[in-house]
């Protein structure tokens, strides 16, 4: 219709623009916009703007977008050949040699990029990156072919040519068109077929190119206005949109005009993206968006004025009042057909049309209100109606409802009826039931045709409602907080709330038709589908202005309270698109504490990998309405969970090893999810200690340690046992050995010859000497047998039994010897332990072997001292030495070793080893001297013997 065109939301009401002056735009693949700008070449993802520029680049302004090979290429004011490589921009060839600053159009063919300008015809191989020229044909217009790739274009000579198979050929040459006037000549496509535009005598010419005749026919063309300049086109099913810089053109089939919109604004580009969302791009204001589902703007004669509400008079009429007191008349196509300015200029806030009356009430802010006269179309005070809150007809009469109070003004009565003090909000009259309710600031009361009260309630709590509709014989109330409820034999349940998919609980008003119920909110128009049992459509506000009231007029759905009065055509918003799917999420990035991964391909992480953060988001246009979301993560849960509005990723802070798949799906407004699910695939590293593999090992080393620490228990086993004979076996040894030191101290020449001395005592009648003699020699006897039960004895009982043998010996000896015995006074002779038996053989060797063969003075002296941890004993006697010893006992043909000596030396071998004691002896000449040496035996004992 042309009273109405789409209402357009600016971009800028919802995010922040990066610049109002836009040359080109673009969609790509992933459903992400492109708009070159004068400042630069910006990503709009559908919720915010990212900026791609490098340092090499030598101009900000952009032009002729392309796609290919997932990059888009570009090129700038200056010359240079640019394109996006991932999140940055490359520049890559300096075209401006050849341009000579003119512009360039690229066209993509295969791995080649066609790039015209009026400097001519160049070539870029994108796989050899080599650029060539092909001719300098100054080309004023190009079109490509999407299906075939073919490139036509029009040059400065007339001649219309197409490059196809990388070869150009002329198709004709006109030789009607002026220098001046083909500069503003465009080549476009309407439904298939090739137009050819340009400027003649300063207006618009449109010729179709006749294939057949290699010709263009010049056609009628709507252009009747003077500087009209068309810088592109976008086509639809019946219409073509015309980008200009006087707005935006809509032509029908045979280039008529059917609308005209942006008026004002010079339009650069026109596109719809993936959702049918409609983009125009300007040179001085910015970009709007036609939204899918959109609101359209009917055409008002307002000035410094906004539409405050609106009434149907009967099925063809309708009448809306403004904020500065006037009245207007729409018929059928919303033509204003009447206009009345009332005496106030002020806000007109109801209007109630009487038919049986032919009459119109009219309420102004101020207090004020007329009675308006279809018949004569006379205007009469009603001053004692004053401003109204809400005007309801009824059976009979009116409701009027103010901010203090609720009449009901019958017709046959003069003076109208209070039917409650209080401040009322809005009413509603139900013909069939005779029945109409009031909604005051605190509750809902049902009057019946007596006027009878009844009290409305929720849950037991007072219904605040707002406004009404009826569906069949079920009452919708709009209502403050509690969303939409339902009224039905006196029985109130909730019908539709925020956990519905509802925007807002709070409802500003409610209309219906058999089909659909349309509830508005300061969120937005939402269309209800009472046979689908959901919200099927979301209108987005305009620029965030104020609605405020619904009224269905014809197929129309109108809505007052902006500066425009607004509609919505009930049969497109009910036709098949109201069943359009949200979009499939699309992955942003997957980051980790060390990585960041933009791809989901092949995706591996460490076993020990959290907080995993994947970013995802449905593309398109979302104007301030997010989606929600629903995932589910295989072998975890195969249950859907979903996000919080506007959540666009997922962390999983820990998660273990395994193959997953994790599915996102987009959910929108009106709860309808996306037909496809986000994929994402990838891997949690199993750690080595749960691999088989390790298992097996760890298995195979507890068998191996299990056999080994058996072993090595029978081992320990075994040695202890070999230990515990070889000490037993070393015990043994020991007491033989003490027995050997005792038969050698005790042996038949020492006893015989103590008997001896005590027989000769005897006879020599020396008693005394015999039983002394005799007492000391059943001592020693009698110690040596005492000793020989321990293994150690104190070094006292060892000085004592060797002072006893010591005497004995020099009795036994003819030849006497001096004897002397030094013991330090450090040490502590009780306390400190030596073997039993030890010293004693070494002193009887020195005796018998040392100094019974030396002439002259006999000395043997022994001596004890404390060295650190050893007590070192001393034995020393002036006898003939070791080697003379040796070699007497050599002559006379004897082997005579001690066997006290061997039984020590055994002993001491034993010692060592099984107790680790350490005991040395060590035999030497006692002086340099050849005749008498003397010997001098050392023994070093542990103090720590036990």
């Amino acid at each position: 219709m042309v009273s109405q065109e789409p209402a357009a939301i600016s971009l800028g009401s919802f995010y922040q623009q990066p610049d109002l002056t836009y040359y080109d735009a673009l969609e790509d693949k992933n459903k992400n916009i492109w708009l070159s700008s004068d400042n630069g070449l910006y990503k709009f993802t559908g919720t915010n703007f990212q900026e791609y520029f490098t340092s090499a680049q030598k101009s900000n302004a952009f032009f002729s977008l392309k796609e290919v090979n997932q990059s888009v290429w570009m090129v700038n004011l200056y010359g240079q050949l640019l394109k996006t490589q991932k999140d940055s921009l490359q520049v890559v060839a300096n075209l401006s040699p050849y341009l000579k600053g003119k512009l360039a159009e690229i066209y993509p063919v295969k791995n080649k990029l066609y790039l015209t300008s009026q400097a001519g015809l160049l070539t870029y191989d994108c796989d050899n990156d080599k650029l060539l020229q092909l001719n300098t044909e100054s080309i004023l217009a190009t079109w490509q072919d999407p299906k075939t790739q073919a490139i036509y274009y029009f040059n400065d000579r007339n001649e219309f040519k197409r490059i196809s198979a990388e070869k150009i050929e002329t198709l004709t040459t006109l030789i009607s068109i002026s220098s001046t006037e083909k500069l503003h000549s465009r080549i476009y496509n309407f439904w298939n077929e090739i137009y050819l535009s340009y400027v003649e005598n300063n207006r618009a010419v449109l010729s179709k190119w006749n294939a057949q005749t290699s010709s263009f026919e010049k056609i009628e063309f709507f252009d009747k206005d003077e500087d009209l300049r068309i810088y592109s086109n976008f086509s639809l099913k019946d219409n073509v949109l015309l980008a200009s810089n006087k707005g935006v053109l809509k032509l029908d089939r045979n280039f008529k005009l059917v609308e005209h919109s942006f008026k004002d604004v010079a339009v650069s580009k026109i596109f719809k993206d993936f959702q049918g969302n409609t983009w125009i791009t300007t040179l001085k204001n910015g970009v709007f968006v036609i939204p899918q589902h959109h609101f359209l703007k009917v055409k008002l004669p307002l000035a410094e004025e906004s539409v405050t509400t609106i009434t149907q008079l009967d099925y063809n009429k309708a009448v809306i009042g403004t904020s500065r007191g006037k009245l207007l008349w729409l018929d059928h196509n919303l033509e204003v057909v009447k206009e009345i300015q009332l005496p106030d200029y002020q806000p007109v806030t109801q209007l109630l049309y009487r038919d049986e009356q032919q009459e119109l009430l009219i309420s102004l802010e101020n207090l004020s209100a007329y009675r308006y006269n279809l018949n004569n179309n006379q205007i009469q005070n009603f001053q004692e109606l004053g401003s109204s809150k809400a005007l309801t007809a009824v059976k009979n009469g009116f409701l009027h409802l103010t901010y203090r109070a609720a009449f009901y003004y019958a017709d046959n009565s003069e003076e109208p009826q209070l039917l409650k003090d209080k401040r009322a909000v809005n009413a509603f009259y139900n013909s069939a039931t005779e029945t109409f309710f009031i909604a005051y600031i605190d509750e809902l009361i049902s009057y019946d045709k007596d006027l009878n009260e009844t009290k409305i309630t929720y849950q037991n709590q007072p219904v605040l409602a707002t406004s009404f509709t009826l569906n069949d014989d079920q009452l919708i109330i709009g209502t403050r907080q509690q969303g939409v409820l339902a009224y039905k034999n006196a029985i109130t349940k909730s019908y539709l709330t925020t956990a519905k998919n509802l925007s807002h609980n709070s409802i500003l008003d409610v209309a219906s038709s058999p089909q659909e119920l349309f509830i508005l909110t300061k969120e937005g128009l939402q269309i209800y589908d009472f046979q689908l049992k959901k919200i099927t459509k979301n209108f987005s506000y305009i620029d965030k202005v104020d609605l405020k009231k619904l009224s269905i007029f014809q197929d129309q759905l109108l809505i007052a309270g902006n500066k425009d009065l607004l509609a919505v055509n009930l049969s497109e918003a009910s036709s098949a698109q109201k069943n359009k799917l949200p979009p499939t999420p699309i992955l942003q990035k997957i980051t980790t504490e060390d990585a960041t991964y933009i791809s989901a391909e092949n995706l591996k992480f460490k076993p020990d990998q959290k907080n995993i953060q994947i970013t995802y988001q449905a593309p398109g246009l979302q104007l301030g309405q997010a989606y929600r979301y629903k995932y589910r993560l295989s072998n975890l849960s195969d249950h859907w969970e979903e996000t919080l509005t506007g959540l666009t990723s997922l962390i999983f802070s820990y998660l273990p090893s395994g193959n997953y798949d994790l599915e996102i799906k987009t959910i929108d407004a009106t709860g309808t999810e996306s037909e496809e699910s986000l994929c994402i695939t990838f891997e949690i590293e199993t750690p080595f200690y749960r691999e088989l593999w390790f298992y097996l090992l760890v298995i195979l080393l507890i068998l191996v340690l299990i056999l080994v620490g058996f072993k090595l228990l029978l081992n320990r086993k075994n040695k202890k046992q070999q230990k515990k004979l070889l000490q037993l076996e070393h015990q043994s040894k020991i007491n033989e050995l003490r027995l050997e030191n005792i038969r050698s101290q005790m042996n038949p020449h020492f006893i015989f010859n103590a008997l001896n001395a005590i027989q000769d005592y005897i006879l020599s009648n020396e008693k005394k000497l015999a039983s002394s003699y005799l007492v000391k020699f059943s001592r020693l006897i009698r110690m040596y047998l005492e000793h020989s039960q321990k293994n150690f004895i104190s070094l006292a009982e060892e000085l004592e039994a060797l002072k006893l043998y010591i005497e004995l010996e020099k009795i036994r000896i003819e030849e006497s010897f001096n004897f002397r015995l030094e013991v330090s006074e450090k040490i502590q002779l009780n306390h400190i332990k030596v073997p039993s038996l030890f010293i004693q053989p070494y002193v009887e060797n020195a005796i018998k072997h040392g100094l019974l063969h030396k002439k002259g003075a006999k000395q043997l002296k022994i001596s004890f001292e404390q060295q650190e941890d050893f007590i070192c004993c001393k034995i020393k006697d002036n006898g003939i030495g070791v080697d003379n010893a040796q070699r007497i006992n050599r002559r006379q043909l004897t082997k005579h070793k001690s066997f006290a000596l061997d039984a020590n030396e055994e002993r001491i071998h034993l010692y060592n080893r099984l107790k680790d004691y350490n005991i040395e002896v060590n035999l030497k000449n006692a002086v340099e001297n050849e005749e008498n040496p003397g010997t001098l035996v050392i023994l070093k004992i542990p103090i720590n013997l036990k």
